[in-house]
């Protein structure tokens, strides 16, 4: 995982999975330093984790907040499993900084760093490494980037262990589309030879930073094709969530599902129909087609082995003009309810050829949001059916209720048990989309035979949810506090997004586990959101993104506190409830099921079409227009969640002021402090960083070829650009374009500064591509719009573009 700086998020990530860290180790001067509640103050400065520069107005964790993570109690058990942990400490050095670093104050900061996590590991028996690409310290490994030359010099680190090649032992290289070079170009040098001594490393082969699915799986192939499987594993140092590469390379890993199912379908709803021995999953779908709605079946041998995907057969009495809001299926009566948006049911009994015979029409009334089924209790000698509804008409000043069915056993009949219920009375809000997920429970202290959730979206993509208890007798418990006092209940924010699914599932020891996923969300993890300097990834404020498709799962007891205690927005830095992106599309429907000892989902969505502009740089999915098949596994959650990493400040007041003043006098330092402070400025104002992001993609060509593979240029524009914006600002006001400068070599300038920066952005643009200004010559497109329109306000359009 790419920049994971925000230490709150590590839990989630190694929950998830996640076993490979990349943590940026900023180093700043003791000036800056000084700022920083987190910092011990240290004359020689500080490291603070962040990718970017980091800015004068934002707090951060350090590199001391990560020994005091790996050291606390509560996460040793995340990093004392079998899979061992790999934290990749990456230096940051700013060429603009000021004044100018002095290099063994660098080093022993880093060393120390090093030394203490590295007692900290050993101490503590940690299945915790270390990849160090600082100093080198002689007892971890760094990482290696393999090149043309190094493969046709046999003296080369490729094939050597001498000298500084000893500790060169993870293979790390660029899979990134941009610079529009072909992603898999390192894995065709390296495979004719074997990967070199690198076939032997113990460390994994890791590929950075793909984020759209069409360059991970083209690496997945070519690794696949190669056939010099690693046994320490392949890598892809992603930004995204770990279930959406899971996702994205499942079809190739076999550990997840990705399948395009229905070309030109949409509108697709989804139930689990239980498994045997013949088919290990099962599930049905119901998708509307040109020839009307459309049920089949699919299934696997395995969890996500190769799906067999019956042919569509029309939905009995179910006409195309209707819309379907929701599926419901009770496995021990097979009934399943199709239920539409004014309030009209049909009921069905899967018979053992799975297909779905009609046994009747209901009518519900008001306007429907959703449906559950529930196995017949004490109230009902048939299932109960579970509505929820809005009914501005009787019920005006109720967002929606929930109300109780007694579903006859032949299905042909249904009776209200109880009257309908109130979930949220918020005055002005009113639901457009529900979900309510509901698990039988034996009879317990509160009367209770039914227990879950429901979640529900309004107007303004915000997402509410309530805890939901059916009582014997079949009346409704709404609970949105703890001891469910509140009357009338309101229920609490959860996340944004539209189209929630609800699924709720009890384990072999009876616990019962929430899973949610919903639509339009918003991906915390992305290149963007991991690097940038200011907000951290954790204080992010997220905004509904059209089509990124999220997940939520946690025990219902964490749910129930999120909600009693008012938690706010889920977010992958949440206590209890993880989090993420699954993948990227429209219209989710998704189920989770109890598959062996864990937890899996499988989902439907409408697929990302062809010229579909991904804005909000969520990762971009292979295009497909019709319905997809996603599925994945959900970790184990733990009976004990541990305690979130929130730091107190140690800042601790200098003994001694700092011993370098940043004012100096001089031409020289004065373009140089001017420098310094416009970038301050400029590479944190990321608003006007991705205005200018928008005005490029919006310029840029239909299609951009790199390598064998042609992408859409916006797309790649908002995935890639924003950062390579920074990473251009950072070389084009770097101090050294002022060293360069006659004036600061002795020469005299009559000149203002705005005529010498000038001078510095002419000596960048005329730079060879080694040096600084290479990561500016990476994107055509970046150099033009951020050195003409964001470098000092200065009008460059004079300036020869860069090609």
């Amino acid at each position: 995982m790419h920049s994971v700086n925000d230490l709150r998020q590590w839990v989630q990530l190694l929950l998830k999975g996640a076993d490979f860290l990349k943590i940026d180790g900023h180093y700043e001067p003791d000036w800056f330093c000084l700022a920083q509640p987190r910092a011990h103050f240290d004359i020689r400065g500080c490291l603070l984790l962040s990718h970017d520069p980091p800015a004068h107005n934002e707090t951060y964790f350090t590199a001391d907040d990560v020994v005091s993570f790996i050291s606390s109690p509560s996460v040793r058990p995340l990093l004392t499993g079998k899979t061992r942990v790999l934290l990749y400490l990456v230096p940051k050095i700013d060429l603009d900084i000021f004044p100018p670093i002095v290099v063994p104050d660098v080093n022993s900061l880093w060393s120390d760093w090093v030394a203490n996590l590295t007692e900290a590991i050993e101490t503590l028996a940690l299945n915790v490494g270390i990849v160090d690409d600082g100093l080198g310290d002689s007892r971890w490994p760094t990482t290696y980037g393999v090149s043309k030359h190094d493969v046709s010099n046999h003296s080369s680190c490729v094939y050597s262990d001498a000298g500084s090649c000893a500790n060169m032992l993870v293979l790390n290289n660029e899979a990134n589309p941009i610079p529009l070079e072909s992603p898999v170009a390192w894995i065709e040098l390296m495979c004719p030879i074997n990967f070199g001594k690198f076939k032997n490393s113990t460390y994994p082969w890791v590929s950075w930073e793909p984020t759209d699915q069409k360059t991970v799986v083209e690496v997945v192939d070519r690794y696949l094709e190669c056939g010099q499987e690693h046994q320490p594993g392949f890598r892809i140092a992603i930004n995204i969530d770990p279930v959406q590469l899971n996702v994205f390379a499942g079809s190739r890993s076999g550990l997840a599902w990705n399948q395009p199912l229905l070309p030109s379908a949409s509108g697709p709803q989804l139930v689990h129909i239980g498994g045997s021995a013949a088919a290990a999953v099962s599930l049905l779908s119901v998708v509307s087609t040109a020839a009307g709605w459309l049920y089949q079946t699919i299934s696997s041998a395995a969890e996500f082995g190769p799906p067999s995907v019956s042919s569509g057969r029309p939905l009995a009495n179910f006409d195309a003009s209707r819309t379907l809001v929701d599926l419901a299926f009770e496995p021990s009566a097979s009934l399943l309810v199709a239920l539409d948006s004014a309030g009209a049911a049909e009921v069905y009994r899967l018979d053992q050829a799975a297909s779905l015979v009609w046994l009747s029409s209901l009518s519900l009334g008001a306007q429907s949001l959703s449906v559950d089924l529930l196995p017949a209790n004490e109230s009902s000698s048939g299932s109960v059916l579970v509505q929820s509804f809005i009914d501005p008409v009787r019920h005006a000043n109720c967002s929606v209720l929930i109300q109780t069915w007694a579903l006859s056993t032949a299905g042909t009949e249904a009776t209200p048990l109880a009257a309908p219920v109130c979930v949220t009375s918020t005055s002005g809000l009113a639901a457009a989309s529900a979900s309510v997920g509901l698990v039988s429970t034996e009879l317990n202290a509160t009367g209770a035979v039914a227990s879950g959730l429901l979640v529900f979206g309004d107007a303004s993509l915000l997402l509410h949810a309530a805890a939901v208890r059916i009582l014997a007798g079949g009346q409704v418990e709404v609970c949105v506090d703890d001891g469910c006092q509140a009357q009338p209940p309101v229920a609490a924010v959860v996340d944004v997004g539209a189209r929630p699914s609800v699924s709720v599932v009890a384990d072999a020891s009876g616990a019962l586990s929430v899973f949610e996923a919903h639509g339009a969300g918003y991906c915390f993890n992305s290149d963007w959101h991991n690097k940038r300097a200011i907000p951290l990834m954790c204080d992010t404020q997220p905004l509904s993104c059209q089509y990124a498709l999220v997940y939520n799962y946690g025990s219902l007891l964490s749910w129930q506190a999120h909600i009693f205690q008012r938690q706010g927005i889920i977010s992958p830095c949440s206590n209890g409830i993880l989090h993420g992106v699954y993948n990227q599309g429209d219209e989710p429907s998704a189920v989770a099921f109890a598959f062996e000892q864990h937890v899996t989902v499988a989902a439907l969505h409408t697929g990302f079409a062809k010229d579909t502009v991904d804005e909000a740089g969520c990762g971009f999915p292979l295009p497909f227009e019709g319905v997809v098949l996603d599925g994945f596994p959900l970790p184990p959650l733990p009976s004990v969640w541990p305690a979130p990493l929130l730091p107190e400040a140690r800042h601790v007041a200098p003994a001694e002021t700092p011993r370098r003043d940043p004012a100096e006098s001089g031409w020289c330092q004065t373009c140089k402090e001017t420098m310094f402070a416009h970038q301050q400025r400029a590479v944190v104002d990321y608003a006007r960083i991705f205005e200018i992001v928008r005005d490029t993609a919006a310029a840029c060509d239909v299609s951009v070829a790199f390598g064998d593979s042609v992408a859409n240029c916006k797309n790649l524009a908002f995935q890639y650009f924003p950062e390579l914006a920074v990473e251009a600002l950072q070389a084009a006001y770097s101090s050294l374009l002022c060293n360069e400068l006659p004036v600061c070599k002795g020469a005299k300038h009559d000149g203002d500064l705005p005529a010498l920066s000038r001078q510095a952005v002419e000596r960048l643009l005329a730079t060879s591509p080694t040096s600084n200004a290479a990561v500016v010559r990476r994107s055509g497109y970046l150099a033009k719009a951020f050195v003409q329109s964001v470098l000092l306000h200065v009008d460059f359009s004079d300036l020869t573009p860069l090609k």
